[in-house]
């Protein structure tokens, strides 16, 4: 090893911007020309996903980069054994990458489906993608059925299946007509999340021969359809009004899964004469206002986003005049292993002692797993240097041929050239000389000097920290209830830091306002005129910064407009002083004295 080799900080300067109330860490990284100058093992930069759902009219395309010093070569894994891409004259591996272009052109696609492995090697390791499952995308013909007509009395539920065929990636659905025109849907018809069409109960109206369900698969960009199914409606012996009941779920109450970070989809459709109303309700807390959305004339409810805190019971309600009938659904939210803390690189010299965390978290709990050079930890060469310790390895004392070394520096922090920074509310300085201020307030600005020492030298790096006031909003909007054809104001008043560029953003049901000359934004308000029923939903306003950004949620519900009372005048009073000149035999000239009209008009 060179024993004149040494590291220090680099010089430099950087400016960092933080908000108040925040907690800051100032870390002053390797300088990237010594960096530059190490060997280094591969890693992964980029990879297609591990579900590659591939479109057999066009060619397969596999990802795979890697860095390293020097640079990696490249190998294939298939199904768990070696994939030669050289043998396959449709393979192509691009030049210096791992990239794999698999020509399907007149070949059966469906061969190269499985599940595939990159791995990048160098003379100091390896690393491995992700297993990345392949498969064709499918658009499977509609089963031969025979559907018979439907005959039912006017005021009686009624589910239509759709029953599509089940397609990779599943296909999106939709009823139509004989001429292609889709059926209107509204709060007695609608189409649930599986494509069924479900009636809260029916009318002479919905008598029709032509209803027909289409599937559309979109990687192959084919449409099919059912057979159309015919329904005739009676109104000779017309079903009696009734309470509602619920159509789907089945019974009291039902169970849904969903997975950490994904949407929950709930559902309720509801029958009942006259059609039900539909509202949600989360037992023992609140929807979350700025991730829940209503969507099927509020048989719908998505939550995006989900964490654990979503998990629970979420009642739904159906309403009509005879009565409410109550649905609890329970949510469990499962995760997939997501990273708590991810593993970081570690640069190391000769004798020293490093850590490698992996903390990660999930439902179930998650096994860890260590592998070395793509090769299971307990499985690779033994080092006495290294222990194993459930999510965390230890390695201590390290030696290597020839790698990068230096005595370790003693770090210095000082604040405006002066000052010397030591350990205390509200300042940390860790072992590896990071620097950590909790609850950064605007008399932490400054300059902050680190410098870094050892036997061989001293040098210093400069941070420039800005604290600035956090965006916050002082007025929310609240929740409205307008008639339909009035206005409909949300105030949005907000405080930021002067010298931040402000940007204010409304968002209905999470989609951007449309520019529509109804909708009118000013600094701090959101004016609708002549509000319709489709302005129902969730507005939020959002403040963005060039920093930072707060939000506020409110719901708008809109009513039938009350009828305005017809207006009863007074009868005027009778004129006076009426008076007969100029009388001839065909004409005459009345004059008069006109009475009080009591603001009743005179015709």
């Amino acid at each position: 090893m060179d024993r004149n080799r040494k590291w220090v900080p680099g010089f430099g300067a950087v400016l960092l911007t933080l908000l108040s109330h925040m907690t800051s860490a100032l870390e002053v990284p390797l300088d990237p020309k010594v960096l530059e100058g190490l060997p280094q093992p591969p890693t992964i930069t980029l990879q297609s996903p591990k579900d590659y759902i591939f479109d057999p009219r066009e060619n397969i395309v596999i990802h795979c980069e890697a860095k390293g010093k020097p640079h990696p070569s490249f190998s294939w894994t298939r199904n768990g054994t070696h994939f030669d891409e050289e043998k396959d004259p449709k393979v192509l591996m691009k030049p210096s990458s791992g990239t794999l272009v698999i020509d399907i052109s007149g070949e059966k696609a469906e061969a190269y489906e499985g599940t595939y492995q990159c791995v990048a090697h160098n003379e100091h390791g390896t690393a491995v993608s992700n297993s990345i499952v392949i498969r064709q995308s499918r658009s499977p013909l509609w089963s031969k059925e025979r559907n018979e007509a439907i005959v039912v009395q006017m005021g009686v539920s009624l589910v239509l299946q759709c029953r599509p065929p089940a397609g990779l990636p599943p296909p999106v659905i939709f009823w139509m007509d004989n001429n292609f025109q889709r059926l209107q849907l509204d709060k007695r018809v609608s189409q649930a999340l599986n494509g069924d069409l479900y009636f809260s109960n029916v009318l002479p109206e919905d008598t029709r021969s032509d209803y027909i369900c289409y599937a559309r698969f979109p990687h192959t960009q084919t449409i099919q359809q059912k057979q159309p199914i015919s329904v005739t409606v009676l109104d000779k012996s017309p079903e009696g009004e009734r309470r509602p009941g619920f159509m789907t779920p089945f019974g009291a109450t039902s169970t849904e899964m969903v997975l950490r970070g994904e949407t929950l989809e709930l559902e309720c459709i509801a029958d009942g004469l006259p059609t039900p109303e539909i509202s949600w309700q989360k037992d023992g807390g609140e929807l979350p206002s700025t991730r829940t959305s209503f969507y099927n004339f509020k048989r719908t409810l998505k939550v995006s986003e989900v964490n654990e805190a979503d998990g629970g019971d979420y009642r739904c309600t159906a309403t009509n005049n005879l009565g409410t009938a109550f649905h609890i659904i329970k949510v469990t939210v499962k995760a997939a292993p997501f990273w708590v803390s991810a593993p970081r690189n570690l640069i190391l010299a000769p004798n020293e002692t490093g850590i490698l965390t992996c903390r990660v978290n999930g439902e179930p709990k998650p096994k860890i797993s260590w592998f070395v050079n793509g090769v299971p930890i307990e499985n690779a060469p033994e080092d006495h240097s290294r222990k194993v310790d459930d999510d965390t390895v230890i390695l201590s004392n390290v030696q290597s041929g020839s790698s990068f070394g230096s005595p370790i520096p003693t770090i210095t922090w000082f604040k405006d050239s002066q000052t010397s920074v030591k350990n205390g509310d509200p300042y940390v300085i860790h072992e590896n000389g990071t620097l950590d201020i909790h609850v950064a307030q605007p008399l932490n600005s400054g300059k902050y000097t680190c410098i870094a020492t050892n036997s061989l030298g001293i040098k210093e790096n400069h941070v420039f920290l800005e604290v600035k006031e956090p965006t916050r909003i002082l007025m929310q909007p609240e929740y409205k209830v307008v008639q339909r054809g009035m206005s409909a104001v949300f105030e949005c008043k907000v405080k930021h830091d002067p010298s931040l560029i402000p940007t204010m953003t409304w968002l209905k049901d999470n989609t951007e306002v449309s520019k529509d000359e109804r909708f009118q934004v000013d600094v701090d308000s959101l004016t609708i005129t002549d509000v319709e029923d489709e302005d129902e939903g969730t507005y939020t306003c959002i403040m963005n910064t060039t920093l930072d950004q707060d939000s506020a949620s409110a719901m708008l519900t809109v009513v039938e407009a009350t009828p305005t009372p017809a207006i009863v005048y007074e009868s005027p009073d009778a004129p006076t002083d009426l008076e007969l000149t100029d009388q001839t035999a065909r004409s005459v000239q009345l004059t008069w004295t006109p009475g009080n009209e009591h603001n009743s008009p005179t015709e």
